[in-house]
């Protein structure tokens, strides 16, 4: 096979494993637990709860609780009253 031919599905493969894939964000517990979270990660307006997507599921997990947010994970406000919200980059802990 020629080289030209072996670009394109090197280009799929490193578009599959990079861009394409939905990315997930490391959430580290106060007590020592850490797990994977997909987003959108939502905080609710009054900074009681997050609200994130665990392995397909929707889980809440009360504020104070959260030790640290993957400093890449985007992190979205819960708006007035509504299911819409406004999200920020980089928002984390040290």
């Amino acid at each position: 096979m020629r080289p030209s031919r072996l670009f394109i599905p090197i280009l799929l493969a490193a578009a599959l494993a990079t861009g394409c894939a939905r990315n997930t964000f490391l959430v580290h517990m106060d007590d020592g637990s850490q797990f994977y979270a997909t987003p959108p990660i939502v905080l609710s307006q009054d900074k009681t709860y997050y609200t994130f997507e665990v392995n397909g599921v929707k889980r809440v997990v009360d504020f104070d609780k959260v030790y640290y947010i993957d400093r890449a994970a985007q992190i979205c406000w819960e708006n007035d009253g509504t299911q819409a919200f406004t999200c920020l980059e980089a928002f984390y802990y040290y």
